[in-house]
């Protein structure tokens, strides 16, 4: 969660926050017992928090658990429509001591277990073959949304996590006076959760760890009794966050933000993903960047670990500048800093903004690639190796990566860092990126780049390449408003540079994943220099399709064509295209 004292210095777009956000005067919570609640009618401000946020250009997700408190009114609804539960396999089998405690519970199978409320949690089955549970789901957070105009969903907790099970228990959130969940450990229903061969997990944790520690107990049933949970637990996550992109486009009528903590193959289709469980280390600095790579290769191309920015000594400073220089280049990029409020250090700040400033810089190929990825499938943030397959020396950069096929990023990821060893392959040319060595000429091959804290990493643009950018503001809201530029990496062998743009309105629902009727514009870019030693080069813009009233100018059909004259060098940069501004010399 970004502290609020902190979003008027940094470009910010969305707020993430959980119910103890609330807890402030201004945006109290009246009943502290109800601070977990995720479906509850009186959070009391949230609205009026949600409205002031959308004013300043902001946007607010709201982190949500999958699971619903017993007895609670959204409990009630549940089994009045007849929800699927994860549930007991048989009546026999029921742990009574809990069912018996919660009226409505009673004459159920349902399986409870522990959240971070204060009292015990079902969890919903969205296996449900009936579809009862989605439907249920999409009227939660459609209610949800009138109290609070949100714009978003964070999924939390849906491994599915249960902080008590048989002796274990999770000390930050040890509900003592709930009954763990007990989980047959012996006999004749022991072998789901004590397998005759250990998974890995429990040998890595400790012998004294089953199947069931921290979630829930592997004979439990699934889709109506039909299947075992054992068979489908690594299928919760993906099943919620189906069911919770169609509750958020039927609450919202916009394309709302996802985020899942449990993935699956195919997760990326409906959500992005954060890597959990960093804790603010150089090591989960660098382990995340390698994460981060790697779910591009599943398919999930919207990811990003938690940004830590808890700054309150020299070392903590270093670290959190690090990590905010890396964070600028995750598609998403979530800052974690807890509830710390003590202000920033002038240092930090300033590298802070100078990091940001560069991504929101560069959002539109930013967005272009996950528009392409969205489309076509592919990475967004990948290996070096993708692009250059053939060169062995890029086979093990694990350190640095690329954004798309065009930019080069290598971040300083040890402590004391002045410089850092990168490999820019030398089957292209690099033009620098950073403002000080801007567009100046960068030869391939080994060497080490300046990388002090005060500066930001080296980056690099491939020549041949074509690029879009915008000047940033504080919000994507007011940056959106601003010129495009294009920025032309001519190659020195011949080759004609090339890019593209993709652009919407960045709310619009694409309807039944048929982007042939959704409203966007697309623009390709090419640039023929063969009289490149005379002065002289031609650059065509292609509009494929047009539907953003920016764009309104440009009809389909036409090209924009305009010969540049001058002294240049191999580097360009042609501003305000799009507004019919194109300079005569660059």
């Amino acid at each position: 969660m970004l502290n609020s004292a902190h979003v008027n210095h940094l470009p910010t777009c969305t707020i993430v926050t959980g119910a103890d956000a609330f807890k402030k005067k201004e945006y109290e919570v009246p009943h502290a017992e109800k601070r977990s609640k995720d479906f509850e009618e009186s959070w009391i401000g949230l609205n009026d928090y949600a409205k002031e946020l959308h004013t300043n250009g902001l946007t607010l997700t709201l982190v949500v658990d999958p699971t619903v408190q017993a007895d609670s009114s959204a409990f009630q609804r549940a089994l009045e429509q007849d929800v699927g539960f994860i549930e007991w396999p048989q009546t026999e089998l029921v742990q009574t001591e809990v069912n018996q405690i919660h009226p409505l519970a009673k004459e159920t199978k349902i399986m409870f277990g522990i959240g971070r409320s204060d009292r015990h949690v079902a969890f919903p089955d969205f296996l449900d073959p009936l579809n009862k549970t989605t439907a249920w789901w999409m009227d939660e957070i459609k209610q949800l949304h009138f109290t609070a105009n949100f714009d978003g969903v964070w999924l939390d907790m849906n491994e599915p996590a249960n902080l008590g099970a048989d002796k274990h228990r999770h000390s930050k959130w040890d509900r003592k006076q709930l009954a763990p969940l007990k989980c047959p450990l012996t006999g004749l229903n022991a072998h789901f959760d004590v397998p005759p061969y250990q998974t890995a997990n429990v040998y890595q944790w400790g012998f004294e760890n089953v199947l069931s520690t921290k979630t829930l107990c592997m004979l439990a049933t699934t889709s109506r009794n039909k299947t075992r949970f054992y068979d489908t637990k690594n299928l919760y996550g993906l099943s919620q966050t189906i069911a919770t992109q169609t509750a958020i486009n039927y609450a919202t009528a916009k394309r709302g933000l996802v985020v899942s903590r449990s993935t699956f193959p195919s997760s990326g289709h409906y959500a992005g993903h954060w890597i959990d469980g960093t804790i603010g280390r150089w090591e989960d600095l660098r382990t995340s960047l390698i994460a981060i790579q790697e779910f591009n290769m599943f398919g999930i191309p919207y990811v990003g670990s938690n940004v830590h920015t808890i700054c309150n000594s020299d070392v903590a400073d270093e670290l959190c500048i690090r990590w905010q220089q890396l964070g600028a280049f995750q598609s998403l990029s979530r800052y974690h800093n807890g509830n710390i409020g003590a202000p920033y250090n002038p240092k930090v700040l300033e590298a802070i903004r100078q990091a940001n400033l560069f991504r929101y810089q560069y959002l539109p190929y930013l967005y272009s690639l996950h528009f392409n990825a969205s489309m076509k499938g592919g990475s967004v943030l990948r290996p070096v190796f993708f692009e250059f397959p053939d060169d062995k020396n890029t086979h093990d950069l694990g350190y640095q990566f690329m954004w798309g096929s065009a930019v080069m990023v290598v971040p300083a990821v040890y402590p004391g860092q002045n410089t850092v060893s990168g490999y820019l392959p030398t089957g292209a040319i690099w033009y620098s990126l950073r403002e000080t060595e801007y567009g100046q000429l960068v030869q391939g091959g080994h060497q080490e780049f300046s990388a002090r804290i005060d500066e930001l990493p080296p980056v690099f643009l491939k020549g041949g390449t074509i690029i879009s950018r915008q000047r940033p503001n504080t919000t994507t809201t007011a940056s959106r408003m601003n010129p495009f530029e294009i920025i032309i990496a001519l190659d020195a062998n011949g080759m004609s540079p090339s890019g593209e743009l993709y652009w919407d309105d960045g709310d619009s629902v694409v309807s039944n994943d048929d982007f042939k009727q959704h409203a966007y514009s697309h623009w390709t870019f090419s640039m023929n220099h063969a009289n490149f030693e005379n002065s002289s080069v031609l650059l065509t813009l292609t509009p494929t399709k047009i539907a953003v009233k920016s764009f309104s100018d440009f009809d389909n059909s036409s090209k924009v064509r305009k010969k540049i004259k001058g002294n240049y060098n191999l580097f360009l940069q042609c501003s305000y295209i799009f507004r019919k501004t194109l300079p005569s010399e660059v």
